[in-house]
């Protein structure tokens, strides 16, 4: 992951509207990668409710995690996030790119703006 760029993204199995989001962003993810993009990677940060959620869940979605339970509410805190689904990307260097990225992916079906720096 060192040199990269990363998304994190915050998201449940229970929440609806993250339901409709990970398919889109795991066929965007597939199609960079597929594509060659070997400069980013995704990480899944759980705000599920317990671990058999989490499994079935993140069995849906092609990029890594961290481990449920272990340092989400300590990102979710650090960034700010108040509601899911939330897409943040980091630049290679640790700095914030985008709090809330998940739009501008939204309405990016290649990635060609990747990693969807805010207008400014």
């Amino acid at each position: 992951i060192a040199g990269k760029t990363i998304a994190l993204y915050f998201s449940a199995h229970w929440c609806p509207p993250c339901r409709r989001f990970t398919p889109m962003l795991a066929k965007l993810y597939t199609d960079m990668k597929a594509a060659g993009r070997d400069d980013f990677e995704i990480i899944f940060v759980s705000w599920d409710n317990d671990e058999e959620e989490f499994d079935e869940y993140y069995g849906e979605q092609p990029w890594v995690t961290l481990p449920y339970g272990t340092v989400q509410d300590g990102l979710t805190q650090k960034f700010g996030v108040e509601g899911i689904p939330n897409l943040i990307t980091i630049g290679p260097d640790g700095g914030v790119i985008n709090k809330d990225a998940a739009g501008m992916a939204s309405a990016d079906p290649t990635g060609a703006n990747f990693p969807w720096a805010p207008e400014p």
